[in-house]
């Protein structure tokens, strides 16, 4: 009984860590990049900045965050398609009164650095 106390509680503390790859006040209705592991975030003039870490090419982690912010109702400025390209760029989305600027950067070969600051 004991050891089965123990393991639940294993199972518990992973499953709460795992839900918590963003902190617990992260905006329910911005979607985190895909593939992205959460870096930081802090707060300044009403905004919350998040940054991540992604594998993916600036592009390809731009064309998958659109989706789902547009499933998510947000609108992208009309010159978001203009500033994104392989090498990175930046774009905003707008819903409501609250607004997502996201800059994509290519840090090496290998990761994109993606920081949405959100207010």
């Amino acid at each position: 009984m004991k050891k089965l106390f123990f393991v639940l509680i294993f199972l518990a503390a992973a499953v709460v860590s795992y839900a918590q790859d963003v902190p617990s006040d992260y905006p329910k209705d911005l979607p985190k990049p895909v593939s992205a592991k959460f870096i930081s975030s802090s707060s300044e003039l009403g905004a919350v900045t998040y940054t991540f870490e992604s594998e993916l090419s600036p592009q390809a982690a731009f064309d998958s965050l659109k989706a789902d912010m547009e499933k998510n109702k947000f609108v992208m400025n009309s010159q978001g398609n203009n500033v994104m390209s392989d090498a990175g760029g930046m774009v905003n989305w707008a819903k409501d009164d609250k607004i997502a600027f996201v800059v994509f950067s290519r840090k090496d070969d290998k990761i994109t650095t993606i920081v949405i600051a959100y207010k």
